[in-house]
């Protein structure tokens, strides 16, 4: 028995990067949000090694739990004129993003 496992259609809210609006803001966007990853996954690795200063790492269970993907809700909507990353504003990856 061969089972098949496709990708599902793109939202209809994402657009093609070729044919997407304000793509400086779009990429300003990605590089916030990855950089948001970064500072988790660093995080994460300081758990890890102060675990292991401790001589912890054997007897512990570290779970990481996510959601399996970006942010695609647009709280706020895609306001380029709101710059990604200070506190001030909500940052999210948005539907095309979040799909890639």
């Amino acid at each position: 028995m061969k089972s098949e496992w496709r990708l599902p259609g793109a939202d209809a809210e994402v657009t093609a990067w070729d044919t997407a609006e304000h793509k400086e803001w779009q990429d300003l966007r990605m590089a916030v949000y990855a950089a948001m990853i970064d500072r988790m996954d660093q995080g994460i690795g300081n758990i890890l090694a102060a675990l292991k200063a401790h001589n912890l790492e054997e007897n512990t269970i570290v779970m990481f739990l996510s959601d399996n993907g970006g942010c695609a809700e647009t709280p706020g909507g895609n306001d380029a004129a709101r710059i990604p990353g200070p506190r001030e504003f909500y940052t999210h990856c948005g539907p095309g993003w979040a799909f890639a």
